[in-house]
């Protein structure tokens, strides 16, 4: 797990204070290693930790973050085969 953090919190999209992030790999040093496949990006507020953005939206040709929303909200990972 790797996190990053600063001195203050910042305002993010949705109206969001993050006061840092966390990435979890949730197969730790296996394959494939990979943003949005295995390695997922949460927010941490001063009341809490969120998944990463705050739509459901998963857009595998960017970033790939938002991707833990969808896995939490629709229960699957369908992104993957492109629906």
């Amino acid at each position: 797990m790797r996190s990053s953090q600063g001195t203050y919190c910042a305002t993010l999209d949705g109206g969001v204070q993050s006061c840092g992030a966390v990435w979890i790999d949730i197969n730790g040093k296996n394959s494939p290693n990979t943003i949005a496949r295995d390695i997922f990006q949460f927010q941490i507020t001063k009341n809490t930790i969120l998944p990463s953005r705050s739509t459901v939206d998963c857009n595998m040709n960017g970033e790939g973050w938002t991707c833990i929303r969808w896995i939490i909200e629709k229960g699957n990972m369908d992104y993957l085969r492109g629906k």
